[in-house]
């Protein structure tokens, strides 16, 4: 069940800030999961206390492609964003969680 909640880890110089300087730690999540959720699953996969969950919701984005047939007008998909916060001497390595992610998919395709 865990694993339907966290999608993966979100790698970009912001999050490696937070997790080196606040100790939080960003995780794309599916939309439909809430607060209490999302902490169950980081503290089950991952074997680490959470002090605090903010989430947010990114909105969808007009996207426009041109065909031969015309143009073809659709939306971004809709993505939600959870900063968690761990009890202070607790981490979590996200590269090897992602690595081992990639490694997986590799595996099944």
């Amino acid at each position: 069940m865990s694993k339907a909640i966290l999608k993966k880890p979100k790698l970009s110089e912001k999050s490696n800030d937070l997790s080196s300087t606040q100790n939080t730690y960003v995780f794309l999540t599916s939309v439909n999961a809430n607060k209490i959720e999302i902490k169950s699953a980081v503290e089950t996969q991952f074997g680490v206390h959470v002090e605090s969950v903010r989430t947010l919701i990114n909105a969808t984005k007009p996207k426009n492609r041109f065909t031969k047939s015309g143009m073809i007008r659709g939306r971004s998909e809709r993505t939600k964003k959870a900063y968690v916060k761990l009890i202070e001497g607790d981490f979590i390595d996200v590269y090897g969680a992602a690595e081992t992610e990639e490694q997986t998919v590799e595996a099944k395709a």
